[in-house]
């Protein structure tokens, strides 16, 4: 596309002391030049210029040779513009236009301390001029959404809230960070970090204050971001593409270098328990209709007197969870590996969870914890301690509000490498796409069949691991799921909340009883 330059008025950085601001682009930043035209092609996009000046010309090319002061790049611009003024504005109104590429360094005797690169095509650090010089007296403190870690050898600082991250090159910086650990002037800060000095440290402040990287620490938190936890919000903004410039979807980064784990997972050892296969005819005479099944479904934390039936297990199981077939590899769409169909979909056919069974009573079945095979729809017997019984249990309890423990625990895991062999950047949060999935089938199925079914928020992935044997790293819980026999008198022509205290009808609150009615009568 061809960009518009707009004329911007641009203050010239200097050199603070001896620590200079510097500016380039991006490293992954590509330049071309046919006769007048400039393609400048980056990770979002490209843009493409028209009758742009051979000034104008090597200023862009040489922002990708590495960090250079602004002045030096416009006096590539003036020097044989035969009208400086208006190539000058010309220049400032691209730089304005691509400051999503720019890079901002600060450098002492010629080492770069440290920099902040954009990570989105949102990011905006007013072109060439840079940061903001900040107060002596102005307190600042790290926001405590921001993280240190390492990447590629060099000490990062990233935030969610900031579409910027700084690369820490000078490892005494460190120590600046850590001493805004809590609220502190400019001035405090420049004096707990004497190695570097004011001249060096100050603009270094100014930079990641710019960024985002550092707050204001007299600026209130917001309520909307005090409702946001840490993890949460880093989650967020890493799981979804525009604020972040990471590999991202089907990158396939681990092809001939680590083999793709097998569809179908290994069986633990134990003692295994045939089911029984429900029959098709038989299920779907007695199936309610999609809509009832829709409207009646509910959360029920309450057992039935009676205990699930082996039967009814082996049906749930069965529609809900079983393999129906594996296909590919069909590379030509972009599945070099073989996929799983399930009654559930899956984001590339992944396949990637099972389910662990922890029963407490189940008519024709001892307690215990068990694997279902989805393939050979049978039971794996892996542990049949009470004590482990009674610690999953009880978990689940306190997650369902303190409710009685049901009949069956379904514990859902996931084999992690089926997904982050191809994806990269959501792997975890298609997993946790997957279990919504999942969680909506056992409801609908367990509904249909006239069960008691309640999904939870909570589970224990560190006792579920131990308890099934489990490799951590490799596998590990991301969902539970209560079921049960329904307790006698369930009325499910009236949701539970029904009975609370600001309840409001709204739109067909009357199809539920219509649902309920139509159900007794099939």
């Amino acid at each position: 596309m061809s960009s518009s330059i707009l004329p911007h008025r641009q203050a010239s950085p200097a050199a603070i002391g001896d620590a200079r601001h510097l500016v380039s682009f991006r490293e992954d930043v590509v330049v071309d030049r046919t006769g007048d035209e400039l393609v400048i092609a980056h990770r979002w996009g490209n843009h493409v210029l028209t009758g742009v000046s051979d000034g104008i010309a090597a200023a862009v090319d040489r922002l990708t040779f590495g960090p250079v002061l602004a002045g030096n790049v416009m006096d590539l611009v003036i020097t044989s513009a035969q009208d400086p003024i208006a190539e000058a504005t010309r220049m400032h109104g691209l730089v304005e236009l691509l400051q999503f590429l720019l890079v901002h360094s600060v450098e002492r005797d010629a080492v770069t301390l440290a920099d902040v690169v954009p990570i989105s095509s949102s990011a905006r650090l007013k072109g060439f001029t840079g940061p903001v010089r900040a107060a002596g007296h102005e307190r600042l403190a790290l926001s405590r959404f921001a993280y240190l870690h390492q990447v590629d050898g060099v000490l990062t600082l990233e935030n969610p809230l900031s579409l910027y991250r700084a690369r820490l090159h000078d490892p005494q910086l460190a120590a600046l960070v850590t001493a805004a650990s809590r609220p502190r002037t400019v001035a405090e800060l420049i004096k707990l970090v004497p190695a570097l000095g004011e001249r060096a440290t100050r603009p270094v402040l100014d930079l990641l204050l710019a960024a985002r990287l550092l707050d204001r620490a007299d600026a209130p938190e917001t309520d909307r971001l005090r409702q946001w936890g840490f993890h949460d919000l880093l989650f967020h903004a890493r799981s979804r593409s525009g604020r972040h410039d990471e590999e991202f979807g089907a990158t396939f980064r681990f092809t001939g270098e680590i083999e793709h784990e097998s569809p179908i997972r290994e069986l633990p050892a134990g003692e295994i328990v045939v089911l029984p296969v429900p029959d098709f005819d038989e299920v779907r005479a007695r199936d309610p209709r999609l809509t009832e099944v829709l409207e009646l479904r509910q959360s029920v934390r309450t057992p039935g007197e009676r205990p699930l039936k082996l039967r009814q297990l082996a049906e749930l199981l069965y529609r809900v969870q079983r393999i129906r077939s594996i296909y590919g590899p069909v590379p030509e769409q972009q599945m070099p590996y073989q996929g799983v169909d399930r009654p559930y979909p899956a984001g590339g056919g992944a396949g990637e969870l099972d389910l662990w069974l922890t029963i407490r009573r189940c008519a024709g079945l001892k307690p215990g914890m068990y694997f279902y095979d989805p393939a050979g729809h049978r039971l794996v017997l892996v542990n049949d301690s009470t004590s482990d019984i009674d610690a999953m249990l009880g978990v689940a309890s306190i997650s369902a509000g303190n409710a009685l423990a049901p009949d069956v625990l379904v514990t859902i895991t996931s084999r992690f490498q089926r997904l982050g062999w191809k994806y990269s950047g959501i792997p975890y949060a298609t997993t946790l796409k997957h279990v919504g999935v999942l969680y909506q089938t056992l409801y609908l199925v367990s509904t249909a069949m006239g069960l008691a079914p309640c999904g939870l928020g909570v589970g224990d992935a560190e006792l579920s691991a131990r308890c099934f044997g489990l490799d951590w790293e490799r596998e590990s819980s991301v969902g539970d799921f209560m079921i049960s026999s329904a307790p006698t008198g369930l009325d499910r022509a009236r949701h539970t909340t029904e009975d609370l205290p600001g309840w409001q009808a709204h739109n067909g609150v009357d199809w539920r009883a219509r649902a309920a009615a139509e159900s007794d009568e099939d």
